[in-house]
């Protein structure tokens, strides 16, 4: 009859089993309850990075933009005239049809445009075009020294264009518009940007070598959260289906970049949870050989999964996808536990009478290893990453549910199962590695590992790092490429870097905004192709209308103004006395932020207001077209004016998560050494002075890591800095066992296993197409190898089988 593992349990030993029952007990009831109310993920690369220091004010603009800017979706058809037209239409009706937008822009008709200008000649007076007022100063500086011979080119253009193509619309506002400065303003409120209305359809029209290509262009506004992942699925649905019936459709928006994110995450949470649970498979059949220690092995992960998801969804309001993609590699270290605990089992198959699995040896080594492995999870959750720390709670959470697990559950189910019958060939191969396995007490070993050591410190400082934002950036190249082109197409501006303007009041910011016209018109000449959006291209000043209104009064509607000139080379007198009746009507009846805000007009800039916080007013600035590289630099002088300072800033939110990136990367030297201590003491209870070779070899492989990264060609950044901190608790599982068990060859089985495990789990983060998860699990893959190989360098010399 063979061997059984029949521990009897001590009456202590139900302690832990009730704990646990006690506690998943809890954990299904708080998933379930979290089912019911609707799982929901999120899916923002943002939402892992911490907050960017910025002033209440820039938190504010940030918050107001992404919240207008993330719920757009702008969509393309592309082809000739005709087919462009039939497919747009198609398009916008599967839209409106489909109940996942908010709202759908395309096809305007006549009456929409009517109502629009009819709207816009209410603000007749009131707004002119930087250009019309140097050509009515002039005028007006004309009339004072009596030079009437010239006449005004104000009143040339006007007549000339009322005897164009063009003149039989504008003859409609003689009497309200004479010299058409509303319609001159009107093109600078609307700046086309290339786009024109073609066929009731804003278009681009595009030259090419086979043609004109037409780009008809639809705006949809989301009304769902573009980081819902069941909002995602819908569209993603939607779009696929059109995609196969509409020729020529293109489209871009955050969403589409979530969305890839998302699924580009599900499918590797898949791929290296199956991929590494296989592995794992092969290799406990290949040593245990029976499928009950399977099953033994992989209880202590999958309840320790079961309190980590409870623990999230109790903690925080949504789950980040990364945060299950990194949980898929809690594989390897979970099961650290049950591989140490089965592996002692087969070492001491026969019974001990009356012990408490608290007392038992290997138990109290898995305590110390699973509180030595919080504590490192714990000091990531120091670090103010919001992902960052949902990792390291997910992860914390579920070492404690692993090790409650085999501390309550394992030993009564091992109570009568039979021992592995042959383990000898193994073992007998593994005592041939220990026997030649090199110490620290060898003279030549010593040297070596010192040379190294000191040569990777010496090389520390030199290494590069990248903090930019774009190292963290989940879409491919030709998902970026498409959403610049379809933006440039379409006139969408970027919200990577703005300018922030603020005022006292709405008319003082009002002021500011008109003030930045200048500068930000000479910016646009020395870079053609660049566009600016800003609110004063629409509603000035309450005082720089008035100053509009009063120009007009002393240069236009005067006696002997520019009207009477305009109506006697017309040959119609009689249309001075009505035009300036309708003008003396429009006094005082200037243009409010409220009346523009409630316009149908102001649609396409409305969210550049942002409006009234902590007592200031404020609005931004961006950009579209072709956006220099060097806009920063070019902004300089503007942004160093003395007289500005006070109410105009740069928000660029690359540089601030950058510089964020920096500051951390910085103080997380500071982390890991805090780390180091608190573990070392923690240690110390136990081991005294021996407790330095436990931290010996996880130290070295993490200063080694860094180092081979960079050799590699790996472009280094915080992330992998934070990854060794879960090199820090896989070696210190290492060196507790083996310093625990003087190097057991049962321990060296666990070790070898838990290793492999381990690479299987986090190695396969590597390949990862996630930054954040690729560089964690670069960097685990080199420092547990690392680990495996200097851990034993350090323990003790005594050896027994």
């Amino acid at each position: 009859m063979p061997a059984q593992l029949n521990k009897p349990l001590h009456p202590a030993s139900y302690r832990p089993l009730l704990a646990w029952l006690l506690l998943m007990a809890v954990a299904i009831v708080i998933l379930a309850w979290q089912f019911h109310r609707g799982i929901q993920f999120d899916t923002s690369i943002l939402s892992l990075l911490p907050d960017e220091h910025n002033s209440a004010a820039e938190s504010f603009a940030n918050n107001r933009i992404a919240s207008n800017a993330s719920q757009r979706l702008i969509l393309l058809v592309s082809g000739e005239r005709a087919s462009s037209l039939v497919a747009a239409e198609q398009l916008q009706t599967a839209l409106q049809d489909s109940g996942l937008f908010a709202r759908v822009e395309g096809k305007t008709d006549a009456t929409q445009l009517s109502q629009l200008l009819d709207q816009l000649f209410d603000w007749r007076y009131y707004h002119l075009t930087a250009v019309d007022r140097a050509k009515l100063q002039q005028s007006h500086q004309v009339q004072e020294s009596s030079l009437l011979q010239e006449p005004s080119l104000l009143v040339s253009a006007a007549i000339s264009r009322l005897y164009s193509p063009l003149g039989g619309a504008l003859t409609r506002h003689l009497v309200d518009d004479p010299l058409q400065l509303l319609d001159h303003w009107r093109e600078q409120a609307l700046p086309n940007q290339g786009i024109s209305l073609q066929d009731d359809w804003p278009t681009r029209v595009e030259p090419t070598p086979m043609g004109q290509h037409w780009h008809r262009i639809v705006l949809a506004e989301l009304n769902g959260s573009p980081f819902d992942m069941g909002y995602q699925r819908q569209l993603s649905e939607l779009l696929q289906r059109l995609n196969n019936t509409i020729h020529g459709l293109s489209y871009t928006g955050l969403i589409v970049h979530a969305t890839y994110g998302a699924n580009q995450a599900q499918h590797e949470i898949s791929t290296i949870g199956v991929v590494s649970l296989l592995g794992i498979v092969l290799l406990m059949l290949l040593v245990f050989r029976r499928p009950s220690y399977l099953l033994l092995v992989f209880m202590p992960l999958l309840f320790g999964c079961l309190l980590a998801m409870a623990t999230c969804l109790l903690i925080f309001d949504r789950v980040h996808i990364i945060t299950l993609a990194f949980g898929a590699s809690l594989v390897g270290v979970a099961i650290d536990y049950s591989l140490h605990f089965l592996c002692h089992r087969l070492e001491q198959p026969i019974p001990t009478p009356g012990t408490a699995a608290a007392r038992d040896p290997v138990t109290g080594a898995i305590t110390l290893g699973m509180l030595s492995s919080v504590l490192a999870y714990l000091a990531q959750a120091a670090a103010p990453f919001p992902g960052l720390q949902q990792m390291a709670v997910f992860s914390a959470a579920g070492l404690v549910g692993a090790w409650l697990t085999v501390m309550g559950l394992l030993p009564w189910l091992t109570r009568r199962m039979p021992a592995n019958p042959d383990l000898s060939w193994l073992l007998h191969r593994l005592a041939a590695i220990r026997s030649h396995w090199p110490r620290i007490h060898q003279p030549g070993v010593a040297i070596l590992l010192t040379l190294l050591a000191l040569l990777a410190l010496w090389q520390l400082p030199k290494l590069a790092f990248d903090d930019s934002l774009v190292r963290l950036q989940t879409s491919p190249v030709s998902l970026l490429q498409n959403d610049q082109r379809i933006n440039q197409l379409a006139g969408g501006a970027s919200w990577a870097r703005y300018l922030l303007l603020s005022g006292d009041s709405a008319e003082q910011l009002l002021q500011h905004s008109d003030a930045l016209r200048d500068p930000l018109e000479q910016l646009l000449s020395r870079n053609p192709g660049l566009h600016y959006h800003s609110v004063s291209q629409q509603l000035a000043s309450q005082q720089q209308q008035r100053a509009d209104y009063q120009q007009q009064v002393t240069t236009v509607y005067a006696s002997g103004g520019l009207l009477e000139q305009f109506a006697k080379q017309l040959g119609a007198v009689e249309i001075s006395r009505s035009a300036r009746a309708d003008f003396a009507n429009r006094a005082n009846l200037p243009i409010t932020p409220e009346h523009w805000l409630a316009s149908a007009f102001s649609a396409s800039s409305r969210h550049l207001w942002l409006g009234e916080f902590g007592g200031r007013f404020y609005a931004v600035v961006n950009f579209s077209g072709t956006v220099p590289a060097n806009l920063v630099e070019q902004l300089q002088p503007l942004l160093q004016d003395a007289h500005r300072s006070d109410w105009l800033q740069l928000v660029d939110r690359p540089a601030a998560i950058g510089k964020v990136l920096n500051h951390y990367r910085h103080n997380m030297g500071w982390w890991l050494a805090a780390a180091y201590a608190a573990v070392l003491l923690l240690l110390a209870l136990r081991y005294r002075l021996t407790a330095w070779r436990i931290l010996a070899g996880p130290a070295l492989a993490s200063v080694l890591t860094l180092n081979l990264l960079a050799l590699l060609g790996m472009q280094l950044t915080l992330f992998n800095l934070l990854a060794l901190l879960l090199v820090l608790g896989i070696g210190m599982d290492a060196g507790i066992f083996l310093l625990n068990s003087r190097n057991s060859l049962y321990t060296w089985l666990a070790v070898a296993m838990s290793a492999l495990t381990t690479l299987l789990a986090f190695g396969l983060l590597a390949l990862s197409q996630t930054p954040v998860l690729m560089y964690f699990g670069a960097t685990v893959l080199c420092g547990v190898i690392l680990v495996w190989l200097l851990t034993p360098v350090f323990t003790l010399e005594d050896q027994h089988a």
